[in-house]
C-alpha cells in the first residue's frame, strides 16, 4: 500500500530526535515518518519516496540550515508537490523568509521554537486533515462534473465558473498570518460546494429510480411529476450554490482591496434572502434553528446581490457554529429589514450564546476567530466588513446584548451611489 509521508528536516540531530519521539506512533497508516538533516538530503529522500509510489503529504522544516534555507526547500518542493502541506519550524526565520514561503510555497503554518508539544501535534494533525480534505474536495468535484455534464449547458458554464474561481482562490491563499497560525481560506467555499454535491447526488439517485421504473414499465404520471419537481428544485439548488461559491472567491479579493467584476442590478431583497435560505437548507435541516425574515415584499435594491448572499451566508453559518454549538442547540435567527430614507437598515439577531463584550471590538479583525480548531479561518466577518463598507458603501456594527445572543446592525443605501 502506498504511503503518505510526513517529512521532518532539521540540521540539528537533537531536534530531529525530539520530533521523532513526539510524532512516532501518533499517525496511523497510510502515514509514515521520514527525516532529513539538510535541504539536499530532503530532496533526495523525496525523490526516492516518489520513485516507490509514495506521496509527500507534509513537510516540517527548519529555516536556518547550511545550504538550502527553509523557504528555499519549501519553494522547491511546492513546484513538484503543490498538494503537500508546508510547516516552517524555527526560532530564527526572518520576515522575508516567511513571506517568501507564503508567496512561493503556500506555507500552511509557522511555529516558533521552542514549540509546545501539544500545539505542534495539533498543528500537524490540522495540516494532515487539510491535505485529506483537499483530496476529498477533488473527488467531490469529479462527481459533480460528471453529474453536471448530464444537465443543461447552463450548469456546465456554472461549473466552469467554479473552476476559474478556484484558481483565483489559490491567489487568495497567499494571505496568511505572519508569526502565528495560518488557516486556509479554501474552506469558505466548502458549504456551497457541499450543498451542490449533495443536491447533485440526490438528483442522480432520483434519475436512477425513475429510469428503473421506466424500464420496468411501472412509471406512473404521479411519480414522473414528482421527479420533474425534484429535478427542477435540484438544478436550481446546484446553480445557486455554484454561483455562491464563485461569489465567495470574488469576495475574498476584497480583503486585498481587489475590485469585483460582478454586475450591479435591481433585485427584490426579501425574494433574494429566501433564495439564500433555500440554498442553505441541506445544512440547516440538520439543525433545530428557525429563521424568520421580516422584510417588505416590494423592497427593491439597485446593488450587488452576490454580496448580500455572502453577507447572510456568513452570518448564518457563524450563528450555527458559534451561537448554537454547530447546530446542536435549538434557537432562532431573525432578519429584520426596514427603510430609513435612502438607506436600508438590517438587524440580524440570534438568541444563541452571544458574543462576550471583550470580543466585540475584535469581531471584524482579519484572522480573528475563537474556533480555529474547528477549521475556522477568522476571515468571514472581516470579508463581510469589507464588502459592506467598501463595495456597498454602508456600515456594520456588532452591538453588546449582554450575552443574550448576537446582534449585527447593517446600514446600506438602496441604490449604490446615492
Amino acid at each position: 500500500m502506498n504511503k503518505q509521508i510526513i517529512l521532518c528536516v532539521d540540521d540539528e540531530k537533537i531536534v530531529l530526535e525530539s520530533l521523532r519521539s513526539e510524532l512516532e506512533g501518533k499517525f496511523e497508516e497510510p502515514y509514515a515518518l521520514e527525516f532529513a538533516e539538510s535541504g539536499d538530503e530532503a530532496l533526495e529522500v523525496i525523490a526516492d519516496l516518489i520513485a516507490d509510489g509514495d506521496q509527500l503529504a507534509l513537510i516540517v522544516t527548519d529555516y536556518l540550515m547550511p545550504g538550502l534555507k527553509g523557504d528555499e526547500i519549501l519553494t522547491n518542493i511546492y513546484k513538484n508537490h503543490p498538494d503537500s502541506r508546508q510547516i516552517m519550524l524555527t526560532g530564527q526565520a526572518n520576515l522575508e523568509g516567511i513571506a517568501n514561503a507564503i508567496n512561493n510555497a503556500k506555507l500552511y503554518r509557522y511555529i516558533s521554537k521552542p514549540w509546545e508539544k501539544s500545539d505542534l501535534l495539533l498543528t500537524i494533525r490540522e495540516a494532515i486533515k487539510s491535505y485529506q480534505q483537499e483530496h476529498q474536495l477533488k473527488e467531490h468535484q469529479t462527481i459533480l462534473e460528471n453529474t453536471v455534464k448530464l444537465r443543461t449547458s447552463e450548469l456546465e458554464n456554472a461549473l466552469e465558473n467554479l473552476q476559474n474561481s478556484q484558481e483565483q482562490l489559490l491567489v487568495s491563499e497567499k494571505m496568511a498570518v505572519l508569526g502565528g497560525l495560518v488557516a486556509g481560506v479554501a474552506h469558505e467555499i466548502n458549504t456551497p460546494v457541499g450543498v451542490g454535491v449533495t443536491a447533485a447526488s440526490h438528483l442522480e439517485a432520483r434519475i436512477r429510480e425513475v429510469q428503473q421504473l421506466y424500464q420496468d414499465d411501472e412509471l406512473t404520471q404521479e411519480a414522473y411529476e414528482e421527479f420533474l419537481a425534484d429535478a427542477v428544485e435540484g438544478s436550481q439548488i446546484i446553480l445557486r450554490n455554484l454561483q455562491t461559491a464563485a461569489n465567495l472567491v470574488s469576495s475574498f479579493k476584497l480583503v486585498a482591496v481587489d475590485q469585483s467584476s460582478e454586475a450591479m442590478r435591481t433585485f427584490k431583497l426579501k425574494e433574494y434572502i429566501n433564495a439564500i435560505l433555500s440554498s442553505l437548507q441541506p445544512e440547516l435541516k440538520q439543525t433545530r434553528i428557525r429563521i424568520e425574515v421580516d422584510c417588505p415584499d416590494d423592497l427593491a435594491l439597485n446593488s450587488y446581490p452576490g454580496d448580500f448572499s455572502q453577507i447572510f451566508t456568513n452570518l448564518i453559518i457563524n450563528s450555527v457554529a458559534h451561537g448554537f454549538n454547530q447546530g446542536t442547540e435549538a434557537g432562532n435567527i431573525t432578519i429584520q429589514i426596514r427603510i430609513d430614507g435612502n438607506n436600508v437598515v438590517i438587524r440580524y439577531t440570534d438568541d444563541g450564546k452571544g458574543i462576550p463584550a471583550n470580543i466585540i471590538p475584535k469581531v471584524f479583525d482579519p484572522f480573528f476567530t475563537t474556533n480555529r480548531q474547528a477549521g475556522r479561518s477568522g476571515l468571514g466577518m472581516h470579508i463581510i466588513y469589507n464588502i459592506i463598507t467598501q463595495k456597498l458603501q454602508g456600515s456594520i456594527t456588532c452591538e453588546d446584548t449582554a450575552s443574550k445572543g448576537a446582534l449585527f446592525v447593517i446600514r446600506v443605501p438602496t441604490a449604490i451611489g446615492q
